[in-house]
């Protein structure tokens, strides 16, 4: 697939995709928490949203695989020296 950049939010997609991944997979809202820090909702970068949406729903599905049935995944935005940091964090092994 070809890449088709363009400039974009990515927390409010990162939002998106995570609405999408609890319909998908019948999950509670409490289920996947998103926490933006700082100023990470203000930040936009020029991406390609179909392979950054494939990313996140890897990760996230990777999280969710590993984590105990009960736990939360929790997906944090920061930004560090103008850069946007995304973290998956679950209870799981390892």
């Amino acid at each position: 697939a070809d890449c088709q950049p363009v400039t974009t939010n990515p927390t409010a997609l990162l939002a998106v995709i995570i609405e999408k991944i609890r319909r998908e997979n019948s999950l509670s809202i409490t289920k996947i928490e998103l926490q933006i820090e700082d100023n990470a909702s203000s930040v936009s970068a020029k991406l390609d949203e179909v392979l950054f949406e494939r990313l996140m729903n890897a990760l996230i599905s990777n999280a969710l695989a590993a984590a105990p049935k009960d736990s939360k995944i929790k997906v944090i935005a920061s930004t560090l020296n103008n850069t946007l940091k995304i973290t998956v964090e679950d209870k799981g092994p390892g």
